[in-house]
């Protein structure tokens, strides 16, 4: 037996079923929020311009909604941006300015660096949200002469100079050696920071380097093996690789050195509490071939690695260059670069690109001339001083990179897998006629292989084609850049069935009636796009599930009208071929405008099922009863008597709805059951 309770209300001498639930009015709809990727789609839609999705902003990405719906994409590997303490984002600026509260600190940077202005023996603080670490000189220093980034105090010991940079991710600290007898100065035997930390300590990284890590062991502030080198200069670009000396025509080109190769030592450290020990080679400093300024360089940095290169040339194959830390004979950093100059060791370069605000399952865009997924690098310098003479450059996607990368541990195979190069690029750079100007790579397949996988870092790498050539190499730009067009797929959801909820459970079919008019019934399905595109077509498929053998094939209808997101589309199905009491299965997918190969396809609803039940029930008058409060257990307020008086206008009553067991009754259900009557007047 099936049962159904009924609350009744009378109002102005009226009774009324009303259904168990809350009447709630419709707040108005305002919209997707500002900032959103919806909000930026509309946007762009109305305005016919892009507009940026700035809840999807980060340090080193941008991305835009376009007109046409896609998104675009564009992710550094370098920060550009960072975010300020009112939650907005500014363009990064390593110059050094006044800091508030004394010092020296960037302009604008995320990394909290303040620099002495002189006048006691703190060189520098680093501070990364509440935990920081201060490094002294174990005299007072002067005051320093500023330029751009860079700090100099002179003359901290006889004919040694102390320089301090910011750059995007912390700083460097060089001691300038300038003279063979500086280099003798017992001092500089082992030079000794000085170190004050707070909610971090300092610990050895087991490879010279120095890690300030917090008692739940997260590396906050991270050094690697510090090194030095001389000012050796590598030998001037040559004609045909030769060895003759260019032409003087090439005086003109630009004074961009191909492969600065100074004589370089990595250095030993000591770590403790309270002090940071780096001990210089001495055998290096008292080298009569050593050419001064000798450069002694510890560098510190936060956060994840952003770019990082591998050096075979003999004596360097395990050294560590990531971001700013090995630098030219002149103090400044190297640039990326590849391939192989003159007797040195090949070099390839690798690049971290943060790939978190690509959505995870979205289609990067195929077929558009317009939107192109690429890689790109400015190339600013190869061999031969011409113009007619190209550089083969291949890009991988290789194994993520930590800031230990050496040409002993990543230069094999396992990293550079030939499955996952992406493509070559050539050219001539550098020279009249060619400048500086981009190398770009089709980076599709990486890109939707990052999509599909929802990795939040997605590191490519760069290498000659060929590596035992002197004469194919590169020198680059530190501006790398990854652009991605991509689509986010529709969905469809919410089938119904004569305006009934499809069941998902086969055995519990939802129940139609037998159709009069017509053959076919009405089936519909929520139709919706997360870039709110409108829905071109929507795909019905269903199978009759009573028949035996089933059927191989499923019948098709389509409701072609375009909708909009969160409209629901409908079609009649089966058109033909309804028989009694059949149990069909129902599949539902949409498209939006970008189609199967561009990601505009949905995944299909999964089945549900509906029944058509023609027979009639045989169904006995229902028993009615007056029932008590179910809340507050009061006694029945209305009567069935109607000799008996009860209740009043606006008073609530309840009642049961029964019938009795038996057969005919199993596809009988009262529930929602509602009645109306008037009060007697009595």
């Amino acid at each position: 037996m099936i049962a159904a309770a009924l609350a009744v209300v009378t109002t102005c001498g009226v009774l009324q079923g009303l259904p168990q639930a809350s009447a709630h009015a419709d707040s108005a709809d305002s919209g997707p929020p500002k900032g959103t990727a919806l909000w930026a789609s509309a946007e762009a839609r109305r305005t016919g311009k892009p507009v940026e999705v700035s809840a999807l902003t980060t340090d080193t990405s941008v991305t835009e909604a376009n007109p046409d719906g896609a998104y675009k994409l564009t992710i550094s590997s370098i920060p550009q941006r960072f975010r300020t303490s009112g939650g907005g984002w500014r363009a990064i600026d390593t110059s050094l300015k006044a800091a508030a509260g004394g010092g020296l600190a960037p302009a604008a940077s995320p990394a909290q660096v303040v620099f002495s202005s002189g006048g006691d023996n703190r060189l520098v603080r680093f501070s990364d949200h509440g935990r920081s670490m201060e490094l002294t000189w174990p005299t007072k220093l002067p005051a320093p002469v500023v330029s751009g980034d860079t700090a100099e105090y002179r003359g901290v010991l006889p004919d040694v100079d102390l320089r301090v940079t910011a750059d995007y991710s912390g700083f460097s600290e060089v001691l300038v050696v300038k003279t063979p007898e500086a280099a003798r100065n017992p001092e500089l035997a082992k030079i000794r920071f000085g170190a004050r930390t707070v909610g971090v300590g300092l610990r050895s990284d087991g490879s010279n380097g120095v890690n300030a890590v917090t008692s739940s062991g997260e590396t906050v502030f991270h050094a690697n093996q510090p090194l030095m080198w001389d000012s050796t200069n590598a030998t001037a670009p040559t004609a045909g690789g030769t060895g003759q000396v260019a032409p003087k025509a090439a005086a003109a080109e630009p004074q961009d050195a191909p492969q600065d190769r100074p004589q370089t030592k990595p250095m030993q450290t000591q770590v403790a509490p309270d002090a940071v020990t780096v001990i210089p080679d001495q055998a290096m400093l008292t080298d009569p071939n050593t050419k001064f300024p000798v450069y002694v360089d510890p560098t510190f940095s936060r956060g994840r690695k952003h770019w990082a290169y591998i050096d075979g040339s003999s004596g360097l194959r395990d050294n560590v260059c990531y971001d700013n830390s090995c630098k030219q004979s002149d103090g400044t950093p190297y640039p990326p670069r590849a391939g192989r100059y003159s007797s040195a060791g090949a070099i390839r370069s690798m690049f971290a690109m943060d790939t978190s605000p690509l959505p995870t399952g979205a289609k990067i865009i195929t077929g558009d001339s317009n939107q192109k997924t690429t890689f790109s690098i400015t190339g600013t310098w190869t061999p031969q001083w011409s113009c007619s003479y190209e550089v083969n450059v291949d890009l991988y996607l290789v194994s993520g990179i930590n800031g230990n990368e050496t040409w002993n541990n990543f230069s094999d195979s396992s990293h550079w897998q030939s499955v996952n190069k992406q493509g070559t690029a050539s050219g001539s750079f550098g020279h009249t006629g060619c400048g500086a100007k981009s190398l770009t790579w089709n980076m599709t397949a990486a890109a939707q292989k990052a999509a599909t996988n929802g990795w939040d870092i997605t590191t490519l790498g760069l290498r000659t084609q060929v590596e035992d050539n002197s004469d194919q190499w590169i020198r680059m730009k530190l501006d790398p850049s990854l652009t991605i067009y991509y689509n986010r797929a529709p969905s469809a959801s919410q089938v119904t069935v004569e305006g009934k909820v499809c069941s998902r459970d086969q055995s519990k079919p939802t129940l139609i009636g037998a159709l009069s008019s017509r053959q076919a019934p009405k089936l519909s399905a929520l139709v919706s796009d997360p870039d709110g595109d409108s829905i071109v077509k929507t795909e019905f498929n269903w199978w009759n599930k009573s028949v035996s053998p089933p059927p191989t094939s499923p019948g098709v209808g389509y409701d072609t009208t375009a909708h909009t997101s969160g409209a629901r589309a409908y079609v009649n199905a089966p058109p033909s071929g309804m028989l009694p009491d059949a149990v069909w299965e129902v599949w539902v997918r949409d498209y939006d405008k970008w189609g199967q190969a561009n990601g505009g396809l949905s995944a299909w609803t999964g089945p549900c099922y509906f029944k058509q039940d023609s027979t009639k029930p045989d169904v006995p008058a229902p028993t009615i009863t007056a029932a008590k409060d179910p809340v507050t257990g009061a006694d029945p307020v209305y009567s069935l008597d109607p000799s008996v008086w009860a209740g009043q206008p606006g008073k609530t009553g309840y009642f049961t709805f029964s019938l009795p067991a038996g057969a005919g009754n199993a596809d009988v259900d009262l529930r929602g059951l509602a009645f109306s009557g008037h009060l007697l007047d009595g």
